[in-house]
């Protein structure tokens, strides 16, 4: 019933929701963050503006959230994937029916390391103090 629910719900969301914009632009920015060009280009010039904005905290900041990233990526997708064991759409059986927007990748799916990196860096992100924050209600 679980697994039945789940399928409807992938395959409504990957034939109504499909933008041709994001459809092109995600796959791209995918590729792009693995790029030398954004390695040696893209993330040094934000490295440099961050430190002239805030000197070393930006810095801080930034290597902060790459590691504790880096650490949930590990987590998520060395220790808890391979409990689950849940398989990509494209290798299910209901794989006939899902529209692939890009090449087969990775290997189980659950849980989303794209969200869990997401959840750490908003983690991160929330004990940063901003200058609009009010204190504790």
């Amino acid at each position: 019933m679980w697994e039945q629910l789940d399928q409807q719900i992938f395959l409504f969301i990957n034939r109504t929701t499909a933008n041709p914009l994001f459809d092109v632009f995600f796959p791209w920015w995918t590729d792009f963050q693995k790029s030398p060009w954004f390695l040696f280009m893209v993330l040094p010039t934000i490295l440099l503006w961050l430190f002239t904005k805030t000197r070393l905290k930006g810095v801080l900041v930034l290597v902060s959230a790459v590691v504790v990233a880096s650490f949930a990526d590990f987590l998520s997708g060395d220790l808890v994937k391979p409990l689950f064991e849940r398989a990509r759409p494209f290798r299910s059986d209901i794989a006939d029916l899902v529209i692939l927007r890009g090449p087969e990748q990775g290997g189980f799916s659950f849980p989303s390391s794209h969200a869990v990196d997401a959840f750490a860096l908003v983690v991160i992100a929330k004990q940063i103090p901003m200058k609009w924050q009010r204190g504790p209600s």
